[in-house]
């Protein structure tokens, strides 16, 4: 730190001007004191010499204040020798100078342009100026000009007892070091944690209750982990402000260097929101990325600090490309960037946007919900969460609202519920003269408003309070002097209102008197809930609807703070609630009227915060739902209602119940009628159809649904868990059939339950299918053990196979073949056996031994494909053939042509077929005979539109070539080299038709030797290409390395190439892969970074896709209709179909198999139908999360399947094959069981539609879909 050099610093300092101050203003009235202007403005010069030299904000590492300013620096700044309006220079930390100018005015009159002009233009060399002024206004267009920095009056009140110490150290030349901060007990717990977990994940989040020091948190956790590159991300340039002189303040760091973005501070789109502009910033503030890259790039030893709002996070990521991670990131109040809204905030989450390499995000209030908006459990709407760990890290340490208080970090609170009625408002209106117009309900509001806020400040002593208010308009009003203002009803208040729009130094003077005052009151929309340091309060009111959840959350918090001054032990938060009485009515009716949504969304953000309310209300509601009432003695201790005395007991048990339904969540309600259940009947196994509570049934399922989804949390699993809740309840019923086959055993000595046993048939059914799950490999090693203890049979039926094996082999010893009829009236048991093998080998369920005999005797695996049906395909071909030959022979007649133009749909599907033909020569799978019949008629099997030219313009051309010399026409071939970078001139090219033809001949001639060595040496020069061919794919790679030029360079980046090149493109990409590509043209092609397989990225994206979809769900099994990511299923279908035309490489194929990817998954049987039904029931409740109703049409355009499946669903219930648990899922969506009942408006013109489609398909379908019919039949009767 350098020593004063200005030549009256000794001198002030001798006189003692800094000498014992503790303020700017008692600095500032000494300075005042001074006997002329010339000696007060060298006062405030030393002054500012001494806050340039201490204050770590103004990054300064040398101050030259007036004429001791190096000549060099002088002339760097082109500066005349005298002071003329130029008051000193300092130096950055990034060897940048900034010229100064210090004013003094008495009195903080507004500083003038004319004030300040000749600085502005003496110190115009330089990228940045400074003025230091103790003026608070300062004229607009200086404030408009680039590159300035204003430290006013109210930065300077700012400084602290501390502060001036340190300059009145300096300026006696024995500088004194900064006393730090030392973490207090809950911030030392807070930093154990959280650098614990940064030295083990990369990301971690810490939940701490507002007013508990997190800034300082964050700066020790950067100081712990050793950073020296750290972004600190907040939402608003208000808390840059504060943050960053917090840090610079409290940092340890011997060293600093720090750099603050904001891309676009003037947008605002919400009312009051809090406006601060750069010019109002005493540093400096960047909007490029290029100062930001300079800056990361620059060499030092220094820690180096980025500042961002989140909305200017796209400039640092734009910087950084290309350089190594931040070491450290802060995310400040990370809440902002969850959820819809959060989306615009949340670039820097991700390391391909921003690397970083640690995260800390620190909130509040990691999730909220909107209480307004409920789903059809009752539950309220999650509006953000940041349980996602992937994203925002574990919860390194907690610190509750509750834990907090109790450590006397933060004060309890106390939330007053201020009832006013009408009869109120109108007594006290006449008492003011106050005329309430009918129908004036703001008006009406106001009165009341203040009604309550008087009657609560009475009763509990508050002498600060914040009021927040829907408009700016109505705060204006709210603490106005005249008769509607709440002066009138509070005598001794100080009342002033406050808004964003007011300018920084405006506002903290605002802030200032109200500290100052011994009672006040202020009034705001809601530039007062940013987060940035306010005085501390005793009391905040909300006096109007329509607020955020979020601003709540913030406003409250300004009500816990400590406030030393008036050692308060309760913050209280106001809300009243307007009961308009109708003639007739009773209180009761009339609250349960009135707008409780200011006060179910103060009671929301205080239960997400504080986890004792959030309790209370939870056991409150348990508890009706156990016994139908509740006790509300702990929740008044949280939240007190005021009111007329008459009806106060009345009002609170209105209002306590109403805030309960509300507020509280309706699981805990329907978990204390799960209790009560439990206790009348002695568990939790409540019928899926339970008549008596349709809603606990419901609810119950989908329990059950969240907790195999992995969505439920874990202390409502607790809870259930302690009921003896059933999370699988057909595991019970499994054991009791077990059970029964087991005392069949000890009955019969066997396992082999007859199918249509009259005692038992279910047994019999459920003995199959463990058999068939066990096949498919679908029942658990446990069950396994279960069953072979009672000799249980796996492959029953052996006997009667090897029966029906032979008579197989008599039907093919007197048929000649196997293809037995589903219905062979000699033997039909016979026809469902081969139909049964043809099913279970389709879908690999079939022992390879069985496979083996078949094959042994010739069976027929594919029985519907016969050679009669083969023959009959076969003509169906040649009469097509024949049908497109007389067309063409009709078309060539009619049009003289033999080449089809495409005019219609005819002549496009004739085009096509000509096409067809040409091709199928080439491939030599045209037949000698249509070969033959083709040509009779003059077919032309080499069409090249170039070739087909007028043969008069041809004729013109070739007079004209031979008038023309040599070196005439190969001087215009030069120009024409010149103008297009090649010498390539297209045949048909029309702007010079003579030189086209004149190339061509040049190649010929060429290849018979009819050029000079001169010519073609001349030729060559100009990089003449010998063949057509070769010129052709000079010409495309010349546009291609134009195209790719433009990509790099930024200009084309938007912009397609041609079809033709992209034509080119994919040929010289499948040359290579042929082996066909001439290596020169490879490399040249490679030197220009071609792609040669161009999907690869995308290809890798939908993989990883894939990856996250096998890791959430245990396999690869994507649904083909899936409607959370349809791209992904089209892959997975895409992948299978490439499979199997053998196009997908080998090293794709390796890395799909490494995820276990099955390549036939409707045959393999992998999926079980439970699964396969799960799948369809989540797109059913996908549907109904949409439309809100279950009748999905059979021919539902986006899905199609599920508008079958639904159909299935009702037949399947009358044949009860649905189980309960299915049906009760069903159910809980409102399941139309009878569509023709209520079916929503509009669809029955969808079923007559689908009716008539259903016929189309069924006969169109039919004959395809009998033997899979019948193969169905022969394996489930």
């Amino acid at each position: 730190m350098n020593l004063p050099r200005h030549p009256k610093a000794q001198h002030f300092h001798e006189l003692g001007l800094i000498s014992g101050v503790r303020s700017f203003a008692q600095l500032e009235e000494r300075i005042a004191a001074l006997p002329s202007e010339q000696a007060r403005g060298a006062a405030l010069e030393v002054f500012a010499e001494a806050c340039l030299a201490t204050q770590r904000v103004y990054q300064a590492r040398e101050v030259w204040p007036g004429n001791s300013m190096p000549s060099e620096l002088r002339q760097q700044l082109r500066l005349p020798m005298a002071d003329m309006g130029i008051d000193g220079v300092f130096v950055t930390a990034a060897e940048e100078p900034v010229c100064y100018q210090s004013k003094f005015r008495t009195g903080r009159p507004a500083l003038t342009w004319t004030e300040l002009s000749t600085f502005y233009g003496l110190a115009d060399v330089g990228p940045r100026r400074l003025v230091f002024t103790n003026c608070d206004e300062i004229a607009r267009v200086a404030q408009e000009r680039l590159g300035a920095i204003f430290v006013r009056g109210s930065d300077l009140d700012r400084l602290t007892l501390e502060d001036f110490a340190i300059i009145e150290s300096w300026l006696s030349k024995r500088p004194a070091a900064r006393k730090k901060h030392s973490p207090k007990p809950h911030q030392h717990a807070a930093l154990n944690d959280i650098v614990g977990a940064l030295s083990r994940w990369s990301r971690a989040t810490a939940l701490m209750a507002c007013g508990s020091g997190k800034t300082l948190i964050a700066l020790w956790t950067a100081e712990k982990l050793g950073a020296r590159t750290v972004l600190i991300l907040l939402p608003s340039l208000a808390l840059v402000r504060q943050s960053l002189h917090e840090w610079l303040h409290q940092s340890n760091w011997p060293d600093i260097q720090f750099l603050c973005v904001c891309s676009d501070p003037t947008v605002q789109t919400e009312e009051d929101a809090l406006l601060v502009r750069p010019s109002d910033l005493d540093f400096a503030v960047s909007t490029q990325p290029a100062d930001v890259r300079r800056f990361l790039e620059r060499s030092t030893e220094s820690v180096r600090l980025v500042f961002s709002t989140y909305q200017s996070s796209h400039v640092v990521a734009a910087a950084v490309s290309g350089l190594p991670p931040f070491d450290f990131g802060v995310f400040d109040e990370a809440h902002k960037t969850a959820g819809r809204d959060g989306a615009k905030f949340a670039l820097a989450l991700k390391d391909e946007n921003l690397p970083i390499a640690r995260r800390l995000f620190m909130t509040a209030t990691p999730r909220h919900y909107d209480v307004a908006r409920k789903d059809k459990f009752g539950e309220s709407k999650v509006v953000f969460s940041m349980d996602v760990p992937e994203t925002y890290g574990q919860v390194a340490h907690r610190l509750p609202f509750r834990a907090a208080a109790k450590a006397g970090i933060i004060t309890d609170y106390k939330v007053i519920i201020s009832v006013v009625t009408s009869e109120m408002v109108t007594d006290e209106a006449l008492r003011r003269g106050i005329v309430l117009v009918k129908g004036d309900e703001i008006k009406a509001r106001q009165v009341a408003n203040q009604i309550a806020l008087k009657s609560a400040i009475e009763k509990y002593g508050v002498s600060k309070v914040f009021t927040f208010h829907s408009k700016v308009a109505a705060a204006k009003s709210f603490t106005s002097d005249g008769p509607e203002g709440i002066k009138t009803h509070l005598g001794g208040f100080h009342a002033t209102h406050i808004e964003g729009a007011m300018s920084t130094a405006y506002r903290e003077r605002i802030l200032r008197e109200f500290a100052a005052a011994p009672l006040a009151i202020l009034s705001n929309a809601r530039c007062l809930t940013e987060g940035v340091d306010v005085p501390a309060v005793d009391m905040v009111a909300f006096l109007s609807p329509k607020r955020s959840l979020v601003d709540i959350v913030q406003a409250t918090g300004r009500a816990m703070r400590l406030s030393p001054e008036t050692k308060k032990e309760v913050g209280y938060v106001l809300v009243p609630l307007y009961v308009e009485q109708a003639r007739g009515e009773t209180i009761e009716q009339a609250v349960l009227r009135s707008n409780f949504d200011e006060i179910w969304k103060v009671l929301q953000g205080l239960k997400e915060q504080d986890d004792l309310l959030a309790q209370t209300i939870a056991e409150m509601r348990i508890e009706k739902g156990r016994t139908g009432g509740f006790d509300d003695t702990k929740f008044r201790e949280r939240v007190e209602v005021l009111g007329p005395e008459l009806s106060l007991e009345i009002l609170r048990q209105t209002i306590s119940a109403a805030c309960i339904e509300m507020v509280g969540e309706t699981w805990f309600e329907r978990y204390g009628q799960l209790s009560a259940y439990r206790d009348a009947h002695g568990d939790c196994d409540i019928p899926a159809r339970y008549s008596t509570n349709k809603h606990l049934a419901h609810w119950v399922v989908d329990q059950r649904v969240r907790f195999r989804n992995g969505v439920l949390e874990s202390e409502k699993i607790e809870l259930l868990n302690r009921l003896g809740f059933k999370w699988e309840p057909r595991a019970s019923g499994w054991r009791s059939k077990y059970l029964e086959l087991v005392e069949y055993k000890r009955r019969f000595g066997n396992c082999m339950v007859p199918q249509d046993w009259p005692e038992n048939p279910q047994l019999a059914k459920w003995v199959s299918r463990q058999r068939r799950v066990y096949s498919r490999r679908k029942i658990s090693q446990e069950r396994i053990a279960q069953l072979e203890k009672i000799a249980f049979e796996w492959t029953a039926g052996s006997e009667t196979w090897d029966f029906r094996f032979t008579e197989l082999c008599a039907f093919k010893e007197k048929f000649g073949h196997t293809r037995v009829r589903a219905k062979y009236s000699e033997n039909p048991a016979l026809g469902n056996w081969v139909a049964s093998q043809r099913y279970d080998r389709r879908r690999n369920m079939m022992d390879q031994a069985r496979i083996e005999r078949l094959d042994s005797i010739g069976f027929e695996w594919d029985g519907r494909i016969t050679a009669s049906s083969e023959r009959v395909v076969s003509r169906a071909l040649e009469r097509q053939w024949n049908e497109m030959f007389e067309r063409f022979k009709a078309y060539a007649t009619a049009n003289g042509s033999k080449n089809v133009k495409i005019f219609d749909e005819a002549t496009k599907r004739l085009n096509r077929w000509v096409l067809t033909q040409r091709a199928q020569r080439k491939r030599g799978k045209l037949s000698d005979e249509r070969i033959s019949l083709l040509d009779s008629v003059g077919f032309i099997w080499r069409y090249s539109a170039r070739k087909m030219k007028n043969p008069l313009f041809t004729a013109a051309v070739d007079s004209e070539l031979m008038a023309k010399k040599w070196d005439d026409l190969y001087a215009e071939l030069v120009n024409f080299y010149k103008v297009h970078g090649h010498s390539n001139v297209p045949s048909d090219w029309t702007a010079q038709p003579l030189l086209a033809r004149w190339v061509s001949n040049q190649r010929i001639a060429k290849r018979e030797d009819r050029l000079t060595v001169s010519q073609v040496e001349r030729m060559e020069t100009i990089a003449f290409a010998w063949t057509a061919y070769e010129g052709d794919w000079e010409i495309m790679f010349k546009n291609l390395s134009d195209h790719l030029e433009r990509i790099r360079s930024g200009k084309g980046r938007h912009l397609r190439p041609s079809v033709e090149l992209m034509r080119w493109s994919l040929t010289q990409r499948q040359l290579k892969k042929r082996g066909e590509l001439i290596p020169e043209r490879e490399q040249r092609l490679n030197s220009v970074n071609f792609e040669w397989e161009p999907f690869s990225a995308r290809w890798e994206e939908m993989y990883s896709r894939l990856r996250s979809y096998l890791e959430k769900n245990g396999n690869c099994r994507v649904p083909s209709k899936w409607p959370e990511d349809k791209r992904l299923a089209n892959w997975v279908q895409k992948q299978r179909e490439q499979k199997a035309q053998e196009k997908l490489s080998d090293g794709r194929v390796s890395k799909l198999e490494a995820l276990n990817f099955e390549w036939s998954p409707g045959s393999s049987g992998s999926r079980s139908p439970q699964d396969a039904w799960q799948v369809m029931y989540e797109q059913l409740r996908e549907f109904y999360g949409v439309h809100g109703h279950t009748s999905v049409p059979q021919f539902y355009p986006e899905n199609r399947k599920l508008g079958w499946w639904v159909t299935t669903q009702r037949r399947n219930r009358k044949r009860k094959p649905l189980t309960t648990d299915q049906i009760a899922q069903l159910d809980a969506l409102d399941f139309n069981w009878r569509p023709t009942m209520g079916r929503p408006e509009g669809m029955e013109g969808d079923a007559k539609r689908a009716s008539r489609t259903e016929e189309h398909v069924f006969a169109k379908r039919w004959l395809e879909r009998f033997q899979e019919l019948s193969d169905y039949r022969a394996v489930y009767g």
